[in-house]
């Protein structure tokens, strides 16, 4: 027990564990022997399935508690296997720390998550330790602990680039938890003898909460774009007139955004659906920067309500119908819609439309939806 609490270093741990494997059978079948030859003195009839030894379950002392073995080999049994029991513990240990470095290390200079290696970890362990179920806990906070420090070092890889390096991650994260991690997760409650039952949630959960937070950010930054752009467009009113040729400059930032947006998506994650959301993150990202568009549009115009003459709101209603026959696929039919058309409404009556949207003049509007065609395809098949 002393030497023990003075572990040796990894490799000599876990050569000392499985040596003390095989030390504590050749204990465990000399009690047992022992005591058949105390059986066959008395003149006690011997049963093969009660001298069966167990050693396989730990369950060494209790096969030995009959009053058939001396108590100091019954001790001597109970001190070997305590011994094993805090060998193997260790083993996992330092086998779970190994691990985590190597994947940590991996995770935050190429951005990887390296679930085959803690897959393979958990294979050796499975192979190498005597009494896994004694070691349940050792292997779930092992998992835990490599999972956990993946995700840092995904986290400083994600710090150091840019929204690529984002979507990356996320992609990481994403293809971890509906693939490899479920494979560790059978592992794992299989070795552990299903001991927890919530194996998966305690494994993805590091996984996730990153992912979520990834994404998110990814989210936040593309609505800010598009809402900054909306902004400085209706304030300035730079680039809000079509009489030119010049498709408006605020509404091409805005479109463009969530055009770019969706290609850095595609081209990340593809057609990958986010289990979370039942969706797809292509459907997602769109359908944000879609609402932000809308939304901004609207708050904007009616933060200057008392700003906009009845010319500007005449244009501003072919804008706002424009955008909104753009990304209507992508809004929330109920609340950004009919916010969406209340405010059109409230355009045409500035402009003297009554309560019709049609404007007399239709050609600006024909202008718009020539200039803007390209965003159109871009957005229709989204």
């Amino acid at each position: 027990q002393a030497l023990l609490r003075a572990p040796l270093p990894p490799a000599l741990s876990a050569k000392c564990a499985t040596e003390l494997a095989g030390l504590v059978d050749v204990v465990y079948n000399f009690a047992i022997s022992a005591g058949h030859f105390r059986r066959i003195q008395s003149g006690d009839a011997v049963s093969s399935a009660v001298l069966a030894p167990s050693i396989g379950n730990g369950m060494a002392s209790n096969s030995l508690s009959g009053g058939n073995v001396d108590a100091p080999l019954v001790a001597c049994v109970n001190t070997a296997e305590k011994a094993l029991i805090t060998a193997e513990r260790r083993r996992c240990i330092f086998a779970f720390d190994a691990c985590g470095r190597s994947c940590a290390s991996l995770a935050s200079s190429r951005g990887v998550f390296d679930a085959e290696a803690l897959l393979l970890c958990v294979k050796k362990l499975s192979e190498e330790l005597t009494r896994p179920h004694q070691c349940a806990n050792e292997i779930e906070r092992g998992c835990q602990l490599v999972i956990r420090r993946c995700c840092e070092g995904l986290a400083s890889y994600v710090r150091e680039r840019g929204t690529s390096a984002r979507l990356r991650a996320v992609s990481v994260c994403a293809n971890a938890i509906s693939g490899k991690m479920l494979d560790v997760v059978r592992d794992v409650s299989f070795l552990t003898g299903g001991q927890s039952e919530d194996v998966q949630e305690l494994l993805s959960e590091d996984l996730e909460s990153l992912e979520r937070v990834l994404f998110e950010e990814f989210l936040e930054s593309v609505n800010r774009n598009v809402t900054n752009s909306i902004k400085l467009g209706l304030v300035s009113g730079q680039g809000s007139s079509t009489e030119s040729g010049v498709f408006p400059t605020y509404l091409s930032s805005s479109l463009l955004a969530i055009t770019r947006c969706r290609a850095q998506v595609e081209k990340a994650l593809g057609d990958m659906f986010r289990r979370s959301a039942g969706k797809t993150y292509q459907e997602i990202a769109v359908f944000s920067a879609s609402e932000s568009m809308v939304n901004g549009m609207c708050n904007e115009i009616i933060s200057k309500a008392h700003r906009i003459t009845a010319l500007h709101a005449d244009r501003l209603a072919n804008e706002l119908q424009f955008v909104v026959n753009t990304v209507q696929r992508h809004v929330d039919k109920k609340t950004t819609m009919q916010t969406a058309n209340s405010c059109l409404q409230a355009l045409c009556k500035k402009a003297g439309r009554g309560n019709s949207s049609v404007p007399v003049d239709l050609s600006p509007m024909e202008e718009l939806e020539r200039l803007g065609r390209v965003y159109v395809l871009c957005l229709s098949d989204a």
